[in-house]
């Protein structure tokens, strides 16, 4: 029974990362960027330098999303 107390339990005790969650946009965007790069891109040594460009415009349109988002919400809710 002990064996079972220390396994993980990820939807019933989730690791603490209140404070740092959204630092796992730039990975995930960063992800995105060179799958998509490499399979839309035929020249490979390009692939790099537009993927992070790419993860760049994806991380800007969401900070950018999120901010406009967070001033309408308080004009219109006062």
């Amino acid at each position: 029974m002990t064996l079972f107390t220390l396994a993980l339990k990820p939807f019933l005790q989730p690791l603490p990362i209140d404070e740092v969650w959204m630092l796992f946009i730039i990975p995930i965007a960063a992800a995105i960027a060179l799958v998509y790069k490499s399979l839309k891109h035929p020249h490979e040594n390009t692939i790099i330098p537009q993927a992070i460009r790419l993860t760049v415009v994806i991380v800007v349109a969401i900070a950018l999303a999120s901010v406009g988002l967070h001033v309408g919400l308080n004009l219109l809710l006062g």
